[in-house]
């Protein structure tokens, strides 16, 4: 189970220009990543504001309405994509 993501020194995030999500710059390659706004909302609540994986899920639940197990399905596909392109770092649950 995740526990805590963090950011790498490689990602650097920016608002999306059209208001619908955010932009990752990956400083080691150029390339970007778009994130739609529930994915937004998970770097902003995990990877920026601290929390973790699960209390994220919890939260943006009810926000965007959708089961937790739907956004952890979701969600870990993205994070596993992101790791393996060394945006973020990922920790385990304890």
């Amino acid at each position: 189970m995740i526990g805590r993501v963090r950011p790498t020194r490689w990602a650097a995030m920016a608002v999306d220009p059209d208001g619908c999500g955010a932009l990752i710059l990956n400083l080691h390659d150029g390339s970007w990543t778009h994130l739609n706004p529930t994915a937004a909302a998970y770097w902003n609540e995990v990877v920026t504001g601290g929390r973790t994986h699960l209390d994220a899920l919890a939260a943006l639940a009810g926000r965007f309405g959708v089961s937790p197990e739907r956004l952890d399905t979701d969600l870990t596909s993205l994070l596993d994509d992101l790791h393996q392109r060394r945006l973020i770092t990922m920790e385990e649950a304890r």
